[in-house]
This record gives structure tokens, sequence and C-alpha cells, in this order.
């Protein structure tokens, strides 16, 4: 592989990268934004999702994240 093509390579991770921390940021904004009922609301519903339909969740990586800290 040429050092151009891995040069690329290196370029798209780092927009890839750089788009999801963007994301994750705006939704960790969204999540401190609601109320303690609305966040109970979506963590509930989240509990009541079977494990692979979570990711259809707006709040499964927040959720998810601290679930893993707690």
């Amino acid at each position: 592989m040429n050092q151009s093509v891995k040069q690329a390579e290196a370029n798209h991770m780092q927009v890839v990268i750089e788009q999801l921390m963007t994301e994750a940021m705006k939704q960790a904004e969204e999540w401190n934004a609601l109320s303690l009922k609305a966040r109970i609301e979506a963590w509930g519903e989240w509990a009541e999702t079977k494990p692979e339909d979570r990711r259809l969740l707006r709040f499964d990586r927040i959720i998810q994240a601290v679930e893993e800290v707690h």
C-alpha cells in the first residue's frame, strides 16, 4: 500500500472519529438537558427494549456508558 493511500485512510478515520465525538457530545448535552422524569422514562424504555434493538433508541450510547460505569 503506498503512502498516499495510507494517508487518505488516516484522514478518513480522523473525520469519522471527529464525527462520532461530535455526535456523542451532542447526545450528552441533550441528555443533560432532560428533566429527571424524562431521563427515568428514557431509561425505563431502554431497559424494557431487547438488547439487540436498543441501538435504535436515541440515548442508547449514553445509557450504555452510564450502565458500564456503575
